[in-house]
Order: structure tokens, then C-alpha cells, then sequence
């Protein structure tokens, strides 16, 4: 089993990947800024360090002695923490420190869709974040994954969470823009799946459910 570094692992996809890699038997390290927040990993025999992952010195350190490096650090919104800070210049920065402390690999989870477009700028961030990660020149993966559901986060709970301002919720696009969903628990797997696949290197790799969905179907969920 491997050393692994995991940065993001308190928030909604982070906590799937975490249990993922204790359960398969990886040691794992995390990087966090509220150690209470760890405390589950802790227990399970996880290294808790506290840092913050947009800190070059901090993901340096951290990644002293580990094989690889998994990321899930991303902003869905530009503000208070901005698209620039996080998700690109975060990639670079976590490709540099990475590359520095001689992991053998870098899995960056990303999102379907990530493209150079002016009209979506988190899309434009999330590709230009991929690119900044590949200049570095660190092994890697880079896993898009579709919409991620899950209890107490993820898609649904956004939709929720907008659904509670109005009796009409916003779609991007025309509406009829299909999805493939792919659970917490299943997107989880894929990225530990993924660590020490010397054959993914250097790729980038779309994921996404079984079932193609449109976005009504969470909306008429939650409204039911």
C-alpha cells in the first residue's frame, strides 16, 4: 500500500476519499486547517497535519516522504476565495511543491466541461488550472468527474440550498443539457483506483454515471 498525501479531504468529496483510502489499507496523511475537522481520519490511524493547501511552504511539507498526492481543492464560486487563487494558481503551486518533494504522482480531480470559454469562468478555471498543473512537469492524472451526489453536500445539495431563494431555480445553458451523475461513494473509488496506475499518466480521464439525466430530474426531486 502507498503514502499518500490527500489536500481537500474535509469537504464533501474529500471525506468519501478518505474513508476510500484507510479502507484499502494506503497511509494517509491530510492536510488541514481545523484539525477537528480530521479528527474521523485521526482515529482511524490517519497523519493529521494542520496547513493550509494554497500555502506553498505547508503542501511542501507536507508532501515530505509521501508517493503521491491527491487534490480535490477547488471553488465553485468567486468570492470570498477567488477562482485565480484556487484554481490555478493552486494546481501550479501544488505541481511545483509536489515535483520539489519527488512524489511519484499527482492525481487532480477537475471537472467535465473544463474548457478555455469566457462565458463559464469556473470552466475556464478548472481547464486553466489543469495546464498550469502540467507545466510543472509532475507525473499525473487528472480525473473530470460529472456532478457528484451525495448526502450532506455535493449537486443536490446545491440545488437545495438555491431551491430555498425563490419558487424558480436558474439553469445554465438552454436546459436540456444532459447529465451522467456518478455517486459520492463510486467517484470516490475511481480516485483511489487510480494511485499507482502508472498507465493514467499523463491523461486526462472523463467520468460519469451510468444513467443520462437531465437537469429537471434533482430540481423535480427536491421540489417533491
Amino acid at each position: 500500500m502507498a503514502r499518500v498525501l490527500l489536500l481537500g479531504s474535509t469537504g464533501f468529496l474529500g471525506r468519501g476519499v478518505a474513508h476510500k483510502l484507510l479502507d484499502a489499507g494506503h497511509q494517509l496523511r491530510v492536510l488541514v486547517r481545523d484539525p477537528l475537522k480530521a479528527a474521523a481520519y485521526k482515529v482511524r490511524g490517519a497523519q493529521v497535519l494542520v496547513g493550509d493547501a494554497l500555502n506553498p511552504a505547508a503542501v511542501h511539507q507536507a508532501a515530505q516522504g509521501v508517493e503521491h498526492v491527491v487534490s480535490l481543492v477547488a471553488v465553485r464560486r468567486n468570492h470570498p476565495q477567488s477562482y485565480l487563487a484556487v484554481n490555478v494558481d493552486g494546481p501550479r503551486m501544488l505541481g511545483e511543491a509536489a515535483k520539489a518533494a519527488g512524489v511519484s504522482s499527482v492525481i487532480y480531480v477537475s471537472v467535465i466541461g473544463a474548457k478555455l470559454d469566457p462565458k463559464y469562468k469556473y470552466l475556464t478555471s478548472r481547464w486553466m488550472g489543469e495546464q498550469e498543473l502540467a507545466k510543472t512537469g509532475v507525473a499525473g492524472t487528472i480525473l473530470r468527474f460529472s456532478l457528484i451526489l451525495g448526502e450532506e453536500g455535493g449537486t443536490l445539495d446545491f440545488f437545495e440550498r438555491t431551491a430555498k431563494f425563490g419558487p424558480m431555480i436558474v439553469i445554465p445553458g438552454t436546459g436540456l443539457t444532459q447529465f451522467q451523475p456518478i455517486l459520492r461513494e463510486d467517484a470516490s473509488r475511481c480516485i483511489v483506483d487510480t494511485i499507482g496506475r502508472a498507465d493514467l499518466l499523463g491523461k486526462i480521464i472523463e467520468l460519469g454515471g451510468p444513467e443520462v439525466q437531465s437537469p429537471w430530474r434533482p430540481c423535480s426531486k427536491i421540489r417533491s
